[in-house]
């Protein structure tokens, strides 16, 4: 009992899975108690909470909202992944590099003061939602991607050359293979941003979604609403987490980095 309390207080000390367990449980206890004092008025009560979730369910289509969002979300993440995969591994020639170095630094623009750009591009409704998530997604998907590759230790390419691999050989295992651990789980955390992004994105098209829900009750001050729609885009955003998690595992299970969370 000693070892476990002293391992609480220690750096990078290791836990049990039941510890684990029991400490998180104490947390949610504590939050849930501290959520129910009302600590503001920001702040409503569960039960208004799911009354108001009842109301958006039943009478406000919030079920048509969170499949429209979740398809946009699907294929943003499957367009995300496509054209980083390329942008990135074509990187490693010299001559295609300054693509990917120019694209990350589009991290720092706003998606609200480029949406007339991609209006041109794209049009209005679902396609302008899937350029400006597609694009947000990106910029920070290929900046880590990018990091990932260029950070491949050099005696990995020289051992691959010493044993005859051809160029596309060397491309596959060292640059494929070698990093699909690293790719699924920038990929993961790319995904959830991509839920943060998507009320953003819905809110300045307004053609549907959750996003569009959100910004509708957030504007009529309907706290309870809002937070409604805020729990359920967390549980959703919960589970893709840990399905994403899942396949990084069964994909590249001999590589997969201890202490991910």
């Amino acid at each position: 009992m000693k070892n476990r309390l002293m391992a609480l207080f220690s750096i990078q000390g290791r836990l049990g899975r039941v510890t684990s367990y029991v400490l998180y449980t104490v947390y949610a206890l504590l939050a849930i108690a501290l959520w129910q004092m009302n600590l503001g008025t920001a702040i409503r009560p569960f039960a208004e909470i799911f009354a108001s979730l009842k109301v958006l369910w039943l009478e406000k289509g919030l079920a048509v909202d969170i499949g429209q969002s979740i398809r946009l979300n699907v294929v943003a993440i499957c367009t995300s992944l496509v054209l980083t995969l390329v942008i990135c591994y074509a990187a490693v020639f010299p001559i295609f590099r300054p693509i990917a170095f120019v694209i990350s630094k589009g991290r720092f623009f706003g998606l609200l003061g480029l949406n007339f750009i991609f209006i041109e591009v794209f049009g209005l409704g679902f396609g302008l939602k899937l350029s400006l998530l597609a694009f947000g997604m990106s910029v920070f998907y290929i900046t880590s991607m990018y990091t990932i590759i260029t950070e491949i230790p050099q005696e990995k390419f020289d051992y691959a050359r010493a044993l005859g691999l051809s160029k596309i050989q060397i491309l596959w295992h060292v640059m494929v293979r070698g990093t699909a651990a690293e790719m699924l789980e920038a990929l993961r955390q790319n995904a959830a941003i991509a839920w943060m992004m998507i009320t953003a994105v819905e809110g300045i098209v307004r053609a549907g979604g959750i996003g569009d829900r959100l910004w509708s009750s957030n504007k009529h001050f309907a706290r309870g609403e809002v937070l409604a729609i805020l729990f359920c885009i967390l549980t959703i955003g919960v589970i893709q987490d840990i399905l994403l998690k899942g396949m990084a595992k069964a994909f590249a299970p001999h590589t997969e980095k201890e202490g991910n969370r």
